[in-house]
């Protein structure tokens, strides 16, 4: 067998322009961003959240039974905005398994323990 090496010995050129355009910004490999994101977002997660906290209180932390229903608010909230396009039978097994997670339920923990009065 015998393999010849390129032209230049340099790089080789991206397929379709020859290395003189710049690759297009939009790969069709990409993903599509889901509607609803950017700063808005954020906006619209804290007054949910704000929400769910005022349905609680700083005390309700140290009620099991209060803390498993703020989890459980929360991920709900979090799996309804985020996993919107998934069904629902994803949406809640997807849920189920984020209330189990002992680093995210910490997370939320923290999170309303900052904010709770």
């Amino acid at each position: 067998m015998n393999i010849k090496p390129d032209r230049s010995g340099g790089p080789l050129p991206l397929s379709g322009n020859n290395g003189t355009q710049n690759p297009s910004p939009k790969s069709p490999f990409s993903l599509p961003q889901p509607p609803g994101t950017g700063a808005g977002k954020d906006q619209v997660q804290r007054k949910a959240f704000d929400a769910i906290a005022d349905r609680f209180s700083r005390a309700d932390l140290n009620n099991p039974a209060q803390t498993e229903s703020l989890i459980h608010a929360a991920v709900e909230e979090l799996v309804r905005q985020e996993c919107s396009h998934l069904p629902a039978q994803d949406r809640a097994a997807v849920a189920g398994r984020m209330q189990t997670d002992p680093l995210l339920r910490d997370r939320i923990l923290q999170y309303f323990g900052k904010i709770l009065q």
